[in-house]
């Protein structure tokens, strides 16, 4: 008597369907969360969480500014997929989350065109609250979840991402280890790199910082001859590497850096 086929249909069917119904752009293991912010607007975030069971640490990634500009599956499309980030942290034992910001979105940007010259000093400072907001709302959701280690929580960033990073020790002190990737300056803003480096004293946290030898040369000036000194000076937990790349060679999740900073958050989240 042949065994009917119809069970193997029906599963067939089923996964296709299940298939279908996870969101565009991501895979199993990362999902889509929705973070309120604190006048009650309501964020897209990708999220995503180790195999393994048990509570784990946990890390908030904050993109730079060209997502916020172009918007995730753009700028994902184009090969800087926040998603990457986040299943590389998930792989080596941390939860993580990454909102997609978006204040101050503008229509797709062709690769090469220069910095926009018309951003005003109010959408910089509203796009770095708008960062700083999340941040604390990505703790809230971490803190919610039955496997994160709510009181084990990090924050990294790169470009406008890492300025808004920057800034989240100085204001957030429950966070636990930060990494700032090749950061931003955002000059006309009152959260501008200058007046975050006004307020490092206040800093508790142990931080890691890199950035490219190719880099702008602002980011470059910042840290060696401004940020660098400083931490160093003030005796702070405080690690540096210079790296063989641009600015937009962090885009990627590169072994090269990857590495040191997987190693970062091992030492002092987990």
């Amino acid at each position: 008597m042949k065994r009917s086929i119809l069970p193997r249909v029906v599963i067939a069917c089923i996964f296709a369907l299940i298939t279908a119904l996870l969101p565009e752009g991501l895979e199993a293991g990362t999902k889509w969360v929705e973070l309120k912010t604190k006048d009650g607007k309501t964020i897209q975030a990708i999220y995503g969480t180790p195999d393994s069971a048990g509570k784990h640490p946990a890390v908030i990634y904050n993109h730079g500014l060209i997502i916020r500009k172009m918007g995730y599956y753009e700028k994902a499309r184009r090969g800087y997929d926040v998603k990457d980030f986040v299943e590389g942290l998930a792989s080596n034992g941390f939860a993580a989350i990454a909102p997609i910001r978006e204040t101050g979105r503008v229509e797709d940007l062709s690769e090469g065109l220069p910095p926009r010259t018309d951003i005003s000093a109010e959408e910089w400072t509203e796009a770095i609250e708008e960062g700083l907001d999340l941040i604390n709302s990505s703790m809230q959701f971490l803190k919610g979840q039955p496997d994160v280690a709510g009181d084990k929580i990090g924050v990294m960033g790169f470009s406008e991402g890492g300025l808004i990073t920057f800034w989240s020790p100085i204001i957030y002190k429950n966070l636990k280890a930060v990494v700032i990737m090749s950061p931003g300056n955002m000059g006309s803003s009152s959260y501008r790199f200058r007046n975050a480096l006004k307020k490092v004293d206040t800093i508790t946290a142990p931080v890691f910082l890199t950035f490219g030898d190719s880099d702008s040369r602002k980011i470059r000036d910042n840290c060696f001859n401004h940020l660098i000194p400083k931490m160093e000076r003030l005796g702070k937990t405080f690690e540096y590497k210079v790296y063989n790349g641009d600015h937009r060679w962090f885009q990627k999740v590169r072994k090269e850096y990857w590495d040191d900073i997987i190693s970062f958050f091992n030492k002092h989240l987990k």
